[in-house]
């Protein structure tokens, strides 16, 4: 009976945890958002440099 009982807590208790990280989604999605736009741009800052050397263009216009 005892481990049917933990295993029902544990359970209200993840339940309850994901309703939390419900509350923050919005923060978090924002921050994702943000986070990925870093990282592209980044991705798109170095591509252009690699191009520019591999042309044998000037690296600063």
């Amino acid at each position: 009976m005892r481990d049917g009982r933990h295993h029902r807590t544990n359970t209200s208790r993840t339940l309850v945890k994901s309703a939390e990280h419900g509350r923050v989604g919005h923060a978090g999605l924002a921050f994702l958002l943000l986070a990925g736009g870093v990282i592209l741009g980044t991705a798109l800052t170095v591509a252009v440099l690699a191009g520019r050397l591999y042309f044998g263009l000037p690296l600063i216009p």
